[in-house]
């Protein structure tokens, strides 16, 4: 071997330090797949009282797919109305996952042309101890443009998962959508990344500061 050739010690650190750092966060980050919708709606339910047009039309292996084989198909003949469109199954369980969780996401596309200028998506958990509560407080923060697509993620703070980990009650997770018009969804992948363990956010830290330290080197 040329020795002319090989890295520093230190460089060498740095790179398993970074290294380390990567694969620890993605392991501590790694997100819970509550819904995939593989060819099957999976309980989750359109509030058709709050969206009237709306319904599951089918499962596309094509369309809006990021994960698995199949995404759900949403259609409506009107603009969806701000209030609830999809609806998970209510369990205790869900409680219990939502009282660990950083964060709730879902995947979405829009078919070209929908919606008029896109949708707007609200994510809900409703529990009868936290209540019924926005994790945007009803701002809509989640937006996908007609023929767009995108995660969705909203956060969960730690007042509400210290309610929800206190709660015997069960839970359920409720999209609002809004929109311009119109159109067909697609929708998969909704996703719980739970908070990292206390352990893994100190040693996070610690591989965060060796890193600096060397790099000040």
């Amino acid at each position: 071997m040329n020795v002319s050739s090989c890295h520093s010690p230190s460089h060498a650190v740095r790179i398993a330090l970074g290294l380390a750092l990567v694969g620890f966060a993605s392991g501590t980050a790694s997100a819970g797949l509550l819904a995939s919708f593989e060819n099957d709606a999976e309980g989750w339910t359109i509030n058709t009282s709050e969206n009237a047009t709306y319904a599951f039309n089918g499962f596309s292996t094509t369309d809006g797919v990021t994960e698995g084989t199949y995404s759900a198909i949403i259609t409506g003949g009107a603009a969806p109305s701000y209030g609830q469109l999809l609806v998970s199954p209510a369990s205790t369980a869900l409680t219990a996952e939502l009282a660990t969780a950083a964060e709730v996401s879902i995947d979405v596309a829009t078919a070209p042309g929908a919606f008029g200028f896109g949708t707007q998506w609200s994510a809900v958990i409703n529990n009868a101890d936290l209540g019924y509560t926005s994790l945007d407080g009803y701002t809509y923060t989640g937006a996908v443009g007609p023929g767009a697509s995108g995660q969705l993620v909203w956060n969960i703070t730690p007042a509400q998962r210290a309610v929800l980990a206190a709660s015997s009650e069960s839970s359920t997770l409720i999209f609002q959508v809004g929109g311009g018009d119109a159109g067909t969804m697609y929708v998969d992948n909704v996703r719980l990344t739970p908070v990292p363990e206390p352990s893994s956010l100190a040693m996070l830290m610690v591989l965060a500061g060796a890193a600096l330290r060397l790099r000040r080197r």
